[in-house]
């Protein structure tokens, strides 16, 4: 149950990142996703998603009353999930200096502690700050902060870069029917969406997930773009 919310994020940003990418292969990927019936069932998928969320947390703080306080917290609580992830960053941008947490390769922590290089902690960074001076507490930081500990500031703008002419450049193969391409690409689109929390390829049931998709897309089709 703790671990529920994350695990049904994870494979809904894999399914969602495949699923735009294939619909850009087929083409007018704008008219196909605004269509009057789509617009309804994405809709419901937001309305859904956010009870869900609200489940979970229910579940994981062990008092599933559906009191108004405890509703209140719940939502509290979310909304510094959701929305403080920014204020975090902020501060750990000015407070850089006196955290102990910083270190290599914690944009993939989980295969550098598999390979001996070190222990992914449980949400990654420990130390928490107030996201908006009212005692509401968050340790999530954006991807960002896990691409400059790892790259600095101006090896990740360098990264950004690198990832968007990558990106580029597989959206193309996608156009001319590569399904390999469509693989390698939601890696990147699942790591863009989910880059409001933290890096998704830190966790290893992610990125081997990822490679053995792409691995299988490999086998499906002869690569001819």
């Amino acid at each position: 149950v703790y671990t529920a919310r994350a695990t049904f994020l994870f494979g809904l940003l894999f399914f969602m990142a495949s699923f735009l990418l294939s619909l850009a292969g087929k083409g007018h990927i704008n008219r196909l996703l605004l269509k009057p019936g789509n617009l309804r069932w994405i809709a419901l998928a937001v309305i859904s998603l956010v009870l869900i969320f609200m489940s979970t947390q229910l579940l994981r703080s062990g008092d599933c009353s559906l009191g108004a306080d405890n509703l209140k917290a719940v939502s509290n609580h979310l909304r510094v999930w959701f929305s403080g992830n920014l204020s975090g960053y902020s501060f750990w941008f000015d407070f850089a200096s006196g955290d102990s947490e910083s270190s290599a390769g914690i944009s993939i922590a989980g295969l550098m502690e598999l390979i001996g290089g070190g222990v992914r902690k449980p949400g990654i960074y420990q130390v928490a700050y107030d996201a908006s001076g009212k005692q509401e507490w968050t340790n999530i930081f954006t991807i960002f902060r896990y691409l400059m500990d790892d790259l600095g500031a101006f090896g990740t703008l360098i990264f950004m870069a690198v990832f968007g002419w990558i990106s580029t450049r597989l959206y193309h193969r996608i156009v001319l029917g590569s399904f390999l391409a469509i693989g390698l690409l939601s890696g990147i689109t699942a790591l863009l969406m989910f880059s409001f929390v933290t890096s998704v390829m830190a966790y290893n049931t992610v990125l081997f997930a990822w490679m053995g998709y792409c691995f299988f897309l490999s086998l499906q089709q002869p690569e001819r773009a």
